[in-house]
């Protein structure tokens, strides 16, 4: 999460979260797994 300058730890429940840190974290799986193709649809909505 540091690298999409997030302080969000590893063990903090996704319902704790918000909406746009929920997307974040979905993001960031996608990023870790070196996905070759990330579509997003609206994205930037609620995104913090």
């Amino acid at each position: 999460m540091a690298r999409l300058d997030q302080d969000i730890a590893p063990s903090e429940l996704l319902s704790n979260l918000k909406v746009g840190q929920q997307q974040l974290i979905e993001i960031a799986k996608a990023l870790a797994d070196e996905a070759d193709v990330l579509i997003l649809d609206g994205a930037h909505f609620g995104v913090e």
